[in-house]
This record gives C-alpha cells, structure tokens and sequence, in this order.
C-alpha cells in the first residue's frame, strides 16, 4: 500500500467531516433564520401557528372562501318577488323569448318545471347591469329584455318598481365583487394561506418576500372592502326577508315548495 496516498486520504476523509459539519451547522442557522422570518410574517398578517388544529383548519377555510359572495338568498327573494306579483296561477309566455313566468317558479324558461336565473356571477367587466329599468346585460353578447317582458298583463305593474331596484342591487352587488377580487387579490390570499403550513418553500418565501408590502395592502384592503359589500347584502336580505315574508307562508301554507 502507499502509505503517504493512504494518510492522504486519511487527512481528507477528516476534512471531509468537518467540512459536512460546518455545512450542517450553517444549514441548521438558515433554517433557524428562515422560520424565525416566517414567524414574523406571520405576525405581520396575523397568523397564529400556536392556535388549535380547528381554529387554523377554520381560518383556512375562510381563506378559501374569500371572494365567494352568497348571492343565493337574494337571488331567491328576486324569484319569489317575482312570482308573488303574477296576477293568475297559470305559466304567461313573454312574446318573442324563450322565457315564462308563473306564481310558483317566478322566472322560467318555458317547458321547464323550475326558475331560471339571468343574473351570472362571474361576468367579465362592468357586468351584470340593468339599463333603464329594462334590459339587464351580462355580457356583450348576452341580454334579457325583463322591461319589455315584464309589461304582461297579468304582472302587477305597480309592484314592478321594487323588482327592478332589487334586480339593480344584485347587479351591483355581482360587479363590485367581481371588480376587486383580481387574480392579484387571489394571490395574495393564497400567500396567507400558505403561512398556516407547517413547511414552507424557504425559495419560494424568500422570492416573495419582495411583495409582502403589496400582499399586505391587497390582502387587509380586500377584506374591508369584502366586509363592506357583505354588510350591504345583509341588509338587503333583511329588508327582503320582510317583504317576502308573506307569500313565502303563503307557499309554505299551500305545501308548495318553490325551486330555486
């Protein structure tokens, strides 16, 4: 054997060990360094890792759930609104559509045994919305002449009014939404999210640590402006719930169910 190769390798086997130790320790001050970064962040955006296993499964959730606006009950209360003014029990066909309405469905396409709904949630910009209480549009291509429609005779006319104000609300309601939840604002939620991990990409966070300011701003801003809009349709679902309360018993009392 050649005994200088041999304490050669030796040598470099022990320079080897000390080598990989002093890489271990500064790979275990990076790691320390990146959590302790993290846990930072998470204070910035009020993340708190030390809450129970329900509480982060919940706040998730919402995470999740931001920018789903539960338009349903008003678009219910625009049916039965819709179907409490129709003066007979039978289907009235509008003229020229595709369309019918009757006292149980409200809104329909004709030959179908349920309601319709011309309202679409996710439309592109500056839709849905009606036009001088007569054409709603929900795209460039897609409108519904309700105004022209609903002149029929066996609609109430003087209850009409109140039907397009909530048909304008809705629309609003829908635009709004649809204008401030940017992909940009989905980004920045999924960034949040993404601090509720247990193990976290330390080259994807140490990227986005560039953004955080931008994150910040569009993730607390959304949820004032989220806040304001839900607060706006919970009112008008209260204001609704009491103008439909009558004939949603009278549906009830009928043993009648109204399918929306």
């Amino acid at each position: 054997m050649n005994e200088e190769l041999h304490k050669l390798v030796i040598k470099e086997c022990e320079q080897y060990d000390t080598k990989k130790k002093e890489i271990a320790e500064k790979e275990k001050e990076l790691s320390e360094c990146f959590n302790q970064m993290i846990d930072h962040v998470r204070v910035i955006f009020g993340v708190d890792r030390n809450e129970s296993v329900e509480h982060q499964i919940a706040n998730r959730w919402k995470l999740d759930q931001f920018g789903a606006h539960n338009m349903q009950p008003l678009l219910e209360h625009w049916q039965i609104y819709l179907a409490s003014i129709i003066t007979v029990k039978h289907t009235i066909s509008f003229s020229g559509s595709n369309f019918a309405a009757n006292a149980l469905f409200g809104f329909k396409q004709i030959r179908c045994h349920s309601s319709f709904y011309p309202f679409r949630l996710n439309c592109q910009t500056g839709y849905p919305k009606l036009e001088n209480n007569n054409v709603l549009r929900v795209s460039d291509s897609m409108t519904y002449e309700l105004g022209k429609w609903f002149k029929h005779r066996s609609i109430d006319q003087s209850k009409l009014p109140l039907l397009f104000e909530l048909t304008k609300d809705i629309c609003e309601l829908i635009r709004e939404r649809n204008e401030f939840v940017t992909p940009e604002v989905k980004q920045a939620f999924s960034f949040v999210k993404g601090l509720y991990d247990s193990y976290q990409s330390a080259d994807y966070y140490r990227a986005e640590m560039k953004k955080i300011e931008d994150y910040y701003n569009k993730y607390y801003g959304s949820i004032e402006l989220f806040n304001k809009l839900n607060d706006r349709r919970k009112q008008l679902e209260d204001k609704w719930d009491v103008i439909n309360k009558n004939y949603k018993l009278i549906i009830k009392l009928s043993n009648k169910k109204l399918k929306v």
